[in-house]
């Protein structure tokens, strides 16, 4: 049980980072 929310929270922080990753890329294009 406490893997699976351990994995939970580790989707939650990659996917958190991937999202601003992403935005920061978006700005940079458009600047």
């Amino acid at each position: 049980h406490n893997t699976r929310q351990r994995i939970g929270q580790l989707v939650k922080d990659t996917s958190a980072k991937l999202k601003a990753l992403t935005e920061d890329d978006h700005r940079l294009d458009a600047s």
